[in-house]
């Protein structure tokens, strides 16, 4: 990789082996002046030296290599340095002019793991592309701390996985050899996104044969866009959030202030979506701005609704409201992944399939809905929050739980101690559990993500784990680094 506006000097012969990376504004000479004293230098003849440059070096930015220099393999070169004598193999030098200041080395220990990546899907694997685009992140930045990571992808999401090296990386469509691989890779860890298919009960079987520890990663919250979360048991109705104890939690001093914030920005998005002739969802209504429930409608196909939703359709959801509650007013917005869904058209139902899904839930006396994610954005606007079926918060008394719409009982308001709890539990999502995906490219970042941080644990003598990295500042590196089994 040669960086930008690099000046390779090559009338002397430069060699440069493969692997090997050039930081920005690189200088590599390979001719000398003469230096007679009886003529001018410029008139003098150039000597040429040839420069050997090995595999696998790394030379950093604004550094100069002076002609006749050989950097064996696997070197590094900080940055602002000028070399003008040989550094040899694996050596870190740096100075001016660059001076041996340590040596690379390989860890002792390995902690190995696996990212198989919608294997045995027969289901559009093909939108799981993105998932392999995190986990190639996520592994690429683990190596920094000498992390073996793998991937096992299907084809059709394996675009994903550009960034990751051929020998790190198998393309497989089914679990066919599945077994093998991971006999051959013999991971450590195993990481699962959502975790709930049929084709994940055929890898997790897989992993349960050779006593593979599965973590769990799925999409956040605020906003789903950007966001994710891991966690150790699984994902949505499946995940260990459902078992906080929010007695025990703080709430964060910021939480008030990034609350304020958020909603003004769903507002200003919501009113640029209007200005920009998008469906504000008010004029043509049959209903007007008050006295509504919103109903945010979930995607059919989606495995968290197919395995923890009383409904098999949204149609029959809606239908179920509708019967139940003939005096009540709802506005029902189906999922954006999901529009083509047919409502039966009753009169005490309005769907709305465009505008901003905010300036609903703002003007909304109450929110009724099954394992959304805007249930949870339901409750930072401080909505009462109705759910039938399981969810990422059920059995935390922040949402009004019901097993089916028959045992609903609809509310408007919220009594304050359920306002502290909604509160606390916001807060550990917030700030806790959730994690911005622009933080995989940052090691700093993915060694203090929940469900993550644990893992990294710096090793003691006698090879036990310490408890916790968080003891360690990141600046400082541990021999290696391995999975606390405990």
């Amino acid at each position: 990789m040669v960086g930008v506006n690099n000046w390779i000097q090559g009338n002397g012969d430069v060699s440069i082996g493969e692997l090997t990376c050039l930081g920005p504004n690189v200088v590599i000479l390979s001719t000398t002046h003469q230096t007679d004293l009886a003529f001018p230098i410029k008139h003098q003849p150039l000597t040429k030296r040839r420069t050997r440059i090995g595999r696998d070096v790394w030379i950093g930015a604004n550094s100069t290599i002076a002609a006749g220099v050989t950097i064996a393999d696997h070197a590094i070169i900080g940055a602002n340095s000028f070399v003008n004598s040989d550094i040899d193999e694996a050596i870190i030098a740096h100075g001016c002019p660059a001076k041996p200041q340590g040596r690379r080395a390989e860890s002792s220990k390995r902690l190995t793991i696996v990212f198989p990546v919608a294997v045995g899907f027969n289901d559009r694997p093909a939108r799981c592309h993105a998932v392999a685009r995190f986990f190639a992140t996520m592994g690429n930045t683990l190596r920094e701390i000498g992390v073996d990571c793998w991937h096992i992808c299907h084809p059709a999401a394996a675009a994903g996985l550009e960034r990751v090296r051929g020998e790190r990386k198998y393309i497989r469509e089914d679990h066919r050899d599945f077994g093998e691989l991971l006999d051959r890779i013999k991971p450590d860890l195993m990481f699962l996104w959502n975790g709930a298919t049929d084709a994940h009960r055929i890898t997790k079987g897989y992993a349960a044969e050779r006593n593979i520890p599965i973590r769990y990663a799925e999409l956040g919250w605020f906003p789903q866009s950007t966001t994710m979360y891991f966690d150790l048991e699984g994902t949505n109705a499946r995940s260990s959030i459902r078992k906080l104890n929010l007695s025990r939690l703080h709430v964060h001093p910021r939480l008030e202030t990034w609350l304020a914030n958020w909603r003004d920005e769903q507002r200003q998005k919501a009113e640029t979506q209007r200005e920009s002739g998008g469906t504000a969802g008010r004029s043509g209504d049959k209903f007007d701005d008050e006295g509504y429930i919103l109903v945010p409608l979930q995607d059919e196909r989606d495995v968290n609704i197919t395995l923890a939703s009383p409904y098999p359709t949204m149609d029959a959801f809606v239908s179920a409201l509708s019967l139940k509650f003939p005096n009540e007013k709802f506005v029902v917005r189906p999922h954006p992944h999901f529009t083509d869904v047919t409502i039966t058209p009753r009169p005490n139902i309005n769907v709305i399939a465009g505008g901003p899904l905010h300036q609903w839930i703002e003007n909304a006396d109450a929110v009724i809905g099954i394992n959304s994610t805007a249930l949870l954005e339901s409750l930072a606007w401080g909505k009462p929050t109705h759910s039938v079926g399981a969810g990422i918060a059920t059995g935390l008394d922040v949402l009004f739980e019901f097993e089916s719409v028959d045992s609903i009982v609809i509310r408007r308001e919220l009594d304050p101690s359920r306002q502290e709890r909604i509160r606390l539990f916001l807060s550990e999502l917030i700030f806790r559990r959730q994690f911005h995906r622009k933080d995989l490219h940052y090691l700093d970042k993915l060694q203090q993500a929940h469900g993550v941080a644990d893992l990294l644990v710096p090793a003691v003598e006698d090879g036990k784990p310490a408890a916790s990295n968080s003891q360690h500042r990141p600046s400082e590196r541990p021999d290696y680094y391995c999975l606390d089994r405990r």
